[in-house]
């Protein structure tokens, strides 16, 4: 065989067995290997593999000898399953071509048929694991509360709707940056909550605040735990949410399965023993590197000792019945002991073979630890996911997009009074509103037309005599498609009452006010009315105080005892002369005298004018 080109191989032996040969040459896989099928010997020219060479366009013939005379030879399988004939074509081919005999044929058959079962299921656990996380994805879009999820480095690696909702940033001003938003005063205990994620602490309800994008502090309490990988290495803290990271695993796994087929046994990525006896007399390199030993550790030692004490049973009874050739399953799993006593997974695949002209059990094996591990923490995150989706205390449904029912929480069905089989294949716009078709308001309807989730606020259902604010959530297939909906529902009935209780208490406080107000209002006017009076007077007052000091200015003050004679009525002064009444006044007064006369004197002194007065 020349550098660079394909092997040119041709078969002897034509049966069914050839026939599934041929079929696993020309698949796409193994056309890697670069082996190009040149001739196809057999004494049988109706056998299947014998026509299917022929349908192909291949040489056949039915002397195997012929095939030597083909150009170029590099290699001949022999798949009649006779020793002797295997034996001639080694003594009789040429020294440059290579031989396959049936037990090494059987082996490389073995091997593709295990690598292809093992990616079928890879591929299964592949796809379960993208429908779990699409299952999380889709509840943490519609999760009322703000997500956030960091690398070890402190980088955001995810935010959900509700967190730019709250903090005003969206996912892509921060994805793969570190968020500065904690105030100086609260590094203290956000250090602390660094701290404990990166110990692998889970912890909730843990006070701080928070900056929003517009500078806005807000008191925040936060949740947290550490996400890992299927290793259990740490990578990354989850603040509500926790973030699979397995895609990358898968698809190197994926590689990795596919070398597989790129060599044969000693190069091969499987571990290929034979068992006789109940001895490994033959094991390659791989078989050696899954239990940890070397090769020649290996060589003689019990097959039990390579297999969990509580599989023993098992592998031991299908060992015995394949050598006898009884009927057993072509491949299971078990649990294998490697050098250190740790315990592993393995896939077994044997066949019965005669190997140094005894039975015995060529074996092909494939370590799945690392799967069953991977379909563990995918039965683990499906426990996870139930336990979130039955804890929620807000309602929480999945219905598709015909509006049937296909899950709904614990929550729910005990609003509702049902138990699970009664729910599930309901219509939600029947169970919930009492409705014989999807309402206006529905917001499975706005999210059908516009593909994003769509909100109905404070929707008050009747059936159940409570408000509820419903948000409904998108759910995609790989093509883009909406496929059904996640529906939450919140009770906001005390809030509604709360606040239709505050409306009556501002209604009355309003209207106490506005009487309050008239009161005041008249008992104003009337304390104005009695100061302006009050004012009135006391202007009043101060005039008549005014003309009274004006008054008494302008007299003269008489004071002390008085000298007045007893007949003529005349005063004595402080000089001693004797003064005429009127006079000693007026001097000492500012009295001035007009005279006239009284009734008694003029009666005395002018009688006759008091009678000419009565005559009158």
């Amino acid at each position: 065989m020349r550098k660079g080109e394909a092997l040119n191989v041709a078969i002897v032996g034509g049966g069914p067995g050839c026939k599934g040969f041929l079929d696993m040459m020309f698949t796409e896989k193994l056309s890697r290997l670069r082996m190009k099928l040149i001739g196809l010997a057999c004494t049988r020219p109706t056998a299947v593999g014998y026509r299917y060479a022929q349908e192909k366009g291949i040489h056949t013939t039915r002397d195997y000898r012929d095939l030597y005379r083909l150009e170029d030879l590099d290699m001949i399988i022999e798949l009649t399953g006779r020793d002797d004939v295997a034996n001639e074509i080694a003594r009789t081919k040429a020294e440059h071509v290579r031989l396959m005999d049936h037990v090494a044929a059987r082996l490389f058959w073995d091997i593709f048929q295990l690598g292809e079962e093992n990616i079928r299921e890879r591929k299964r656990a592949e796809e379960e694991l993208r429908d779990s996380e699409e299952r999380y994805r889709t509840v943490l879009e519609a999760s009322p509360d703000p997500v956030v999820a960091y690398d070890m480095d402190g980088k955001v690696t995810y935010t959900n709707p509700s967190f730019t909702k709250v903090f005003g940033w969206d996912a892509a001003e921060l994805s793969g940056k570190k968020m500065d938003y904690v105030p100086h005063e609260n590094w203290p205990e956000t250090k602390g909550m660094i701290d404990r994620v990166l110990a692998g602490e889970t912890f909730s309800g843990v006070t701080s605040r928070r900056y929003t994008k517009e500078g806005k502090i807000l008191d925040v309490s936060i949740s947290a735990a550490t996400h890992v990988n299927h290793e259990g290495v740490p990578v990354g803290s989850v603040h509500v949410v926790r973030d699979i990271t397995e895609q990358r695993r898968t698809e190197e796994a994926v590689r990795e399965s596919e070398k597989k087929y790129s060599s044969l046994v000693e190069n091969s990525l499987t571990g290929i023993y034979i068992d006789q006896d109940g001895r490994i007399v033959f094991a390659n390199t791989r078989f050696a590197e899954i239990y940890g030993y070397s090769r020649d550790e290996l060589m003689d030692i019990e097959s039990w000792r390579l297999v969990y004490p509580e599989d023993r049973v098992l592998t031991d009874e299908i060992r015995t019945k394949r050598v006898k050739g009884e009927e057993v399953p072509l491949e299971y799993e078990a649990r294998g002991l490697t050098k250190e006593g740790e315990t592993i997974w393995i896939t077994r695949r044997n066949t019965r073979v005669s190997y140094g002209g005894k039975p015995a059990i060529l074996g092909n094996i494939v370590e799945i630890t690392e799967r069953k591990q991977a379909e563990k923490a995918l039965r683990e995150s499906e426990e996870d996911w139930r336990k979130s989706f039955n804890s929620l205390e807000d309602i929480m449904l999945i219905v598709d997009k015909d509006y049937t029912i296909k899950r709904m929480n614990d929550t729910a069905l005990k609003l509702f009074g049902k138990i699970k089989e009664e729910v599930i294949g309901e219509k939600c716009y029947r169970l919930i509103h009492s409705m014989d078709k999807p309402g206006e308001f529905c917001p499975f309807r706005k999210t059908l037309k516009t593909g994003k989730p769509a909100l109905a606020v404070d929707r008050y259902e009747k059936a159940l005599d409570k408000y509820f604010s419903i948000k409904s959530s998108p759910i995609f297939n790989d093509l883009g498609e909406i496929t059904g909906f996640v529906d939450l529902m919140r009770d906001v009935t005390e809030r509604k009452q709360a606040e239709e209780a505050l409306q009556r208490a501002h209604e009355k406080l309003e209207i106490r006010v506005q009487e309050r107000t008239a009161g005041l209002t008249k008992a104003n006017k009337a304390l104005h009315a009695e100061i302006m009076e009050r004012k009135r007077m006391e202007e009043e007052r101060e005039r008549l105080i005014c003309e009274l000091r004006e008054a008494l200015a302008k007299v003269k003050t008489l004071s002390g005892l008085l000298p007045i004679c007893a007949s003529c009525k005349k005063i004595r002064d402080d000089k001693g002369y004797w003064n005429q009444i009127e006079a000693f006044i007026r001097d000492h007064s500012e009295a001035e005298f007009s005279h006239s006369i009284c009734p008694e004197c003029r009666k005395k002194l002018y009688p006759e004018l008091n009678d000419s007065h009565h005559n009158h």
